[in-house]
């Protein structure tokens, strides 16, 4: 059986059998893409369970099978391991909500490098990252990620538009139940500004401000990105960073 060998991102794995995962993988060439994992759980195993936890980057070897539903991986092997982040409660809760906005943002199964990349990069910074810079990492990877995938909120701030309407995506002059609140819009537009320009200036002086922004986008993604579908891993990172 033809067979071909790929890099790729581990979004999800979830048992299938006894010894067996069923796994979404963000793979460069194919995009999106699901595949089983046979006897992942077998001692001496070509594709060990360990390879498939969420956002370990690795390179594996596949079945082209046009016959089945689900390709199977032969092998595979780890080009990161989030060894540090196992380690660490501030990334191991980022890397639970880092996978479960990329899997319920991501639709499309088309290749596209640059957002590839763009992960990739973006794993590889928060294993290498102390704690104490990572704040903020989910409120930017949130506005980089919605600008990649074409749904980047409006910045068009300013005195006559102080309010953000997550609905509209843009700022208005108008302050209704659905708007955020004069505090919650200047900071959404600061960290929008600090992005633009790559700045790694934290916008947020406390906890209290960052939970109130990660909520406002939280709701824009709902709204926007994800088709109304819940993200829930934000309310354990709420309460550590």
């Amino acid at each position: 059986m033809p067979h071909y060998c790929q890099k790729a991102i581990v979004l999800s794995a979830i048992p299938y059998s006894e010894s067996s995962l069923i796994c979404k993988l963000y793979t460069e060439e194919f995009g999106l893409k699901s595949y089983i994992v046979r006897s992942a759980k077998k001692k001496g195993s070509k594709t060990p369970t360990q390879h498939f936890q969420s956002l370990n980057i690795i390179e594996f070897e596949a079945y082209n099978n046009s016959q089945s539903k689900l390709e199977g991986i032969k092998s595979s092997s780890l080009i990161s391991e989030n060894i540090s982040i196992s380690f660490s409660i501030i990334k191991n809760s980022l890397t639970f909500f880092i996978a479960e906005i990329i899997n319920l943002s991501l639709k499309e199964h088309n290749p596209n490098k640059e957002l590839f990349d763009f992960l990739y990069a973006q794993i590889i910074k928060l294993k290498n990252s102390n704690d104490v810079d990572l704040a903020e990492f989910h409120l930017n990877f949130m506005l980089l990620f919605a600008d990649l995938l074409g749904l980047s909120p409006m910045n068009n701030y300013s005195n006559e538009n102080p309010f953000f309407n997550p609905i509209a995506g843009k700022f208005t002059n108008n302050k209704d139940i659905q708007s955020f609140n004069i505090e919650q819009s200047l900071m959404l537009h600061r960290l929008m500004q600090n992005y633009k320009a790559n700045s790694s200036c934290r916008i947020c002086n406390n906890k209290i401000q960052r939970n109130i922004l990660l909520d406002g986008l939280i709701v824009f993604y709902t709204i926007h990105i994800t088709n109304n579908q819940t993200i829930k891993s934000h309310k354990i990172l709420s309460t550590i960073l």
